[in-house]
């Protein structure tokens, strides 16, 4: 499967996630320790119409994530991967830098970090409003190669990624992907 249906793929499980969350569970804690279930949802809403936008060289001015949230969270989040799915879809020429807030990368790398990114706030979602999450084996080989080689210990300086949690090898792979990360299964 190739970079642009894995992240397409991942945008659809999130979907679904999203789609699996009341309303009544906005304020429970995600793994990330500093979001509330309300504050992913609007990260990864804002996130979705960033990169689509990013992707079609167009401005996207970041306010308030959780105010894209809006009264249908579902709804607003669908537009959003919407959005992203068809900007990727037209996209074509891998080698092309796009700018984003935290500098340029070539289409092709962002696409990468990208399904890396939404997976792992799946796991993240999932998670917190207790719903499964058992992505397929490709996506989450691809993903975990990715994150190997892409989470670092300037990244986990930076506060972009906590320090690795030790768990066990019994463990799902995705458990382990996400204790990579430093999150706590």
């Amino acid at each position: 499967m190739e970079a642009k249906e894995r992240v397409k793929a991942c945008g659809e499980m999130l979907a679904e996630l999203v789609q699996g969350t009341e309303r009544d569970q906005f304020d429970l804690p995600t793994p990330c320790s500093e979001w509330k279930v309300v504050d992913l949802l609007g990260h990864v809403t804002t996130g979705a119409h960033l990169f689509a936008a990013s992707i079609k060289g167009e401005e996207f001015e970041i306010g308030n994530p959780t105010d894209l949230v809006g009264d249908d969270h579902a709804a607003s989040f669908r537009a959003a991967i919407d959005s992203f799915g068809s900007a990727v879809d037209e996209a074509d020429d891998f080698d092309v830098l796009i700018p984003m807030p935290f500098g340029e990368l070539p289409l092709s790398v962002l696409l990468e970090v990208l399904g890396f990114d939404v997976l792992l706030h799946c796991w993240d979602l999932a998670r917190a409003t207790s719903q499964n999450f058992d992505p397929p084996t490709e996506i989450l080989d691809a993903g975990a190669a990715f994150a190997h080689g892409f989470v670092n210990d300037d990244l986990r300086e930076s506060g972009a990624f906590s320090p690795e949690v030790s768990v066990g090898d019994d463990l799902p792979a995705i458990d382990r992907l996400a204790a990579f990360c430093g999150r706590t299964p």
